[in-house]
């Protein structure tokens, strides 16, 4: 489980430029969102374990989610190569 959170908390960051750039708050909440997700993955787990799992507590967990996805700021579209660097980087003529 800690790995999982760790790789959570690695790809939000991420996907929002890096640490370097993010504030205390959004970290945080990255935080918190990793977490929440761990323990959904895990209900989603014992679903497919055929376990019974509470609905309500599935809902607020996504409810919660979804709070600190907003919390944490956009994702950051990934920087585009010009086609002219594309090619002087050697890239491939279709």
């Amino acid at each position: 489980m800690a790995r999982r959170y760790a790789d959570i908390l690695r790809e939000l960051e991420a996907e929002r430029g890096g640490a370097a750039g993010l504030s205390v708050t959004a970290r945080e909440a990255m935080r918190a969102y990793a977490g929440l997700a761990v323990r959904l993955e895990q209900l989603h787990t014992d679903i497919a374990a055929g376990k019974e799992v509470d609905p309500e507590a599935l809902g607020q967990l996504g409810d919660r989610l979804d709070r600190q996805a907003r919390r944490m700021g956009p994702v950051k579209a990934p920087e585009r190569r010009s086609l002219r660097d594309h090619f002087a980087a050697g890239g491939a003529r279709p």
